[in-house]
């Protein structure tokens, strides 16, 4: 095939593809979440799971779950319109550290979510996120 036709065909092609992912919703801006929403969509993944706190980040993108008679951890990541749910083991933590007083980096064994960040203005919140993981012991 000729440059000259495949490369209009090319450019058209993609360009319908993104205006169709575009006007489907999706680069619309992530949901943001409050506790009720974290809590339900994560017993909707995980309904044998007793939730006892939740803790939100700034812009309620993560929430970290603290789980009842459970050594785990659950996390709810708002991406872009959906929701990604993970129960966290302690093997799955591979590392935990506190970027700044407003910021904790939290790396997981996982290849499909490697790595989140939990941010929060509130100092006792960073503080509470770090001791939530302690009680993890990651592996290293």
């Amino acid at each position: 095939m000729p440059l000259s036709i495949l490369v209009p065909m090319i450019v058209v092609g993609l360009a319908a593809v993104f205006a169709a992912v575009h006007f489907g919703g999706g680069s619309k801006a992530s949901v943001p979440m409050d506790d009720q929403t974290a809590r339900d969509r994560f017993l909707q993944d995980y309904p044998r799971e007793t939730v006892s706190a939740v803790m939100l980040s700034n812009k309620g993108r993560l929430a970290l779950l603290t789980l009842e008679q459970s050594d785990h951890l659950g996390i709810v990541y708002s991406f872009g319109q959906s929701f990604v749910t993970r129960l966290i083991a302690p093997p799955t933590v591979k590392s935990v550290s506190q970027r700044s007083d407003k910021a904790v980096e939290i790396r997981l064994r996982d290849f499909t979510l490697p790595r989140l960040r939990f941010e929060s203005d509130d100092p006792a919140k960073i503080e509470q996120a770090m001791k939530t993981f302690e009680r993890m012991e990651p592996i290293v």
